[in-house]
């Protein structure tokens, strides 16, 4: 990397330092800043959402949360694309990514949590900005977790989309209604609508996607992203970055995965994304050079 591309890299840091909380040693040291979760939302039970997992990024003040995540392999974190990408569209390298499993917190300092190191980081191929479709991406750490279907555990993909009527439950972390950072998992109800009932909010969706309203007054907001969407049981979908309105009065947008299981489920190596990220660092740099 060249000295000015290290330099268009520190500045695309800096600016993700003003949207992101900090992690100190203890979450109760983290700043009110502009992220935001489900509001009101109840204390999740944690081993039945063994599966749900955080995501941190490693800037310049330390390890900062950054969004939800759900464990679908030993190795396989599946979370929202918007989640990896910065806003230049280049991907981090996976060194500066972290998964944090097996506790409510994310901050990784429970008796019982697991940080993982991330090998590798794949966003779908059809996925071009923050709100096109399909928002995934998947984390390949270095090792397995150690699954024990108690702490860690392994969600189920759905096959199908939800039905309407049908109440799923929504997981993440971020600011509760005080505005202060939560150290706990937070959950809450959504019954799913008519994919219309999105529309007046979010255009005309593609229909992979899913709505939901939420039964009580909590809501799905951002900082949430890339956390789960659990119906009967399964991943039926992930936060999606339009999820940003943190109203209960208007419904949510969800990425369905129903049509992505094979992709989610496809094998792959990390050096395919050490070449990926490279590519991205090479054309920011010719760019650079061009200007």
């Amino acid at each position: 990397m060249t000295h000015q591309n290290y330099n268009n890299v520190v500045k695309i840091l800096l600016v993700l330092l003003s949207l992101i909380v900090w992690s100190t040693e203890t979450p109760d040291a983290v700043p009110a800043l502009a992220v935001k979760r489900l509001h009101r939302g109840l204390e999740a039970d944690t081993r039945r959402y063994n599966f749900v997992a955080a995501i941190l990024l490693y800037l310049q003040k330390g390890w900062a949360f950054h969004c939800g995540a759900s464990i679908v392999g030993p190795r396989k974190v599946v979370t929202a694309a918007h989640c990896v990408f910065d806003s230049e569209m280049v991907l981090p390298p996976p060194k500066m990514v972290a998964v944090v499993a097996g506790d409510k917190s994310w901050t990784g300092a429970g008796a019982k949590a697991v940080i993982g190191r991330v090998a590798a980081i794949y966003s779908h191929e059809n996925y071009r900005s923050p709100h096109s479709e399909p928002d995934l991406a998947l984390l390949i750490l270095k090792e397995d977790l150690p699954i024990d279907n108690e702490t860690i555990g392994i969600v189920e993909l759905a096959l199908d989309i939800p039905k309407d009527g049908e109440q799923c439950v929504a997981l993440g972390w971020g600011l509760n209604e005080k505005f202060h950072i939560s150290s706990t998992l937070m959950a809450a109800v959504f019954e799913i609508q008519p994919i219309e009932a999105c529309i007046l909010f979010y255009g005309v969706p593609s229909p992979n996607f899913v709505c939901g309203m939420s039964t009580g007054k909590s809501s799905v907001c951002t900082g949430d992203s890339g956390g789960p969407l659990i119906c009967n049981n399964q991943l039926a979908g992930i936060i999606d970055s339009s999820a940003i309105n943190c109203s209960a009065s208007k419904p949510s947008l969800f990425t369905g995965l129903k049509d992505y299981v094979p992709w989610i489920k496809r094998e792959r190596t990390s050096s395919a994304n050490k070449e990926k990220y490279y590519f991205h660092q090479v054309c920011l740099c010719l760019i650079t050079i061009m200007i």
